[in-house]
């Protein structure tokens, strides 16, 4: 594994507020950040009898008239073999479903101090 390089990350994530500060979209959906407690993980791993394996984030795109808010969507994951992780119980579109899906608690309104990452 490689060492985590720290300059190059907090240089995309400023890249990333400048992009976001660009868009012309409602200040409170320009989210920096999302929040995933350690509660919210434990519901989504245990929402079935014995728990999932694994989580997964889907990145999405809500778009407004003058621009587009990064979305994510978390789900619990099964393994199935070896490094291949399936998505558990994810329904057609229209169809009503039990299994749970998490967006993160988005920053603004969940924001941490002040951080490379986050200023």
């Amino acid at each position: 594994m490689e060492p985590i390089n720290w300059e190059q990350i907090f240089e995309n994530c400023s890249l990333y507020r400048t992009y976001l500060g660009d868009q012309d979209i409602p200040s409170a959906d320009k989210s920096i950040s999302f929040l995933f407690t350690k509660e919210d993980l434990a519901s989504l791993l245990n929402q079935v009898e014995g728990g999932l394996d694994g989580i997964r984030i889907y990145v999405g795109l809500e778009a407004y008239t003058g621009g587009k808010a990064v979305r994510l969507y978390a789900v619990g994951t099964e393994k199935a073999i070896g490094d291949i992780y399936n998505d558990y119980a994810i329904p057609a579109a229209e169809e009503d479903s039990e299994t749970l899906l998490l967006g993160g608690r988005p920053c603004p309104y969940y924001c941490g101090s002040a951080n490379g990452l986050n200023s």
